[in-house]
């Protein structure tokens, strides 16, 4: 039986002894006579290995829909917005869109000044939606395709000075 050191509190305990009896340390064998204490299990990778988890479960249900409402936005384009359309008798005015892919339009149009302002939408030229305002406003919502699409604001009656407020808004499909 021979004396060795022990790694752990360094004190001399006998070379056959399954433990340290100063400090208690588990001695698993000896190595140039010094003793090698047990490894105790880490819990560091599994710690790593949930937060990184937890990091991609988070981005799936909390950063997903955030890019989600943003490509929303980018697919709405206001086409037109202005404080109002002046329409003297007799007139027309045409508001004209080239449309590069398939959306649905809504358009809002409100009297300020005057009745019975009418509008049409054509697309490449074929009239597809037609509606007369008799007092306040219309808003509708139309499918178009790509194309040219004109917003035709009309006023047909001998009343000078006619007014109407008109967006545009474009939502691709």
């Amino acid at each position: 039986m021979a004396l060795i050191k022990c790694n752990e509190c360094g004190k001399e305990i006998s070379d056959t002894a399954e433990k340290c009896p100063h400090c208690g340390i588990v001695i698993v064998g000896t190595v140039t006579g010094t003793v090698q204490p047990e490894k105790k299990k880490s819990f560091v990778p599994i710690i790593i290995i949930g937060l990184i988890l937890l990091g991609v479960i988070l981005g799936i249900f909390v950063i997903s829909p955030l890019f989600n409402s943003v490509s929303k936005e980018l697919n709405t384009v206001t086409l037109y917005d202005k404080e109002s359309v002046n329409l003297a008798s007799n007139q027309h005015q045409a508001l004209t869109f080239e449309m590069k892919s398939p959306a649905t339009l809504n358009i809002k149009v409100t009297e300020i000044y005057g009745q019975n302002i009418d509008f049409k939408v054509l697309q490449d030229g074929k009239s597809i939606y037609y509606s007369g305002i008799k007092a306040g406003g219309k808003e509708v919502e139309i499918g178009v395709n790509p194309g040219t699409i004109s917003l035709v604001v009309m006023n047909d009656n001998m009343i000078d000075g006619k007014r109407a407020l008109v967006t545009v808004i474009a939502h691709r499909k």
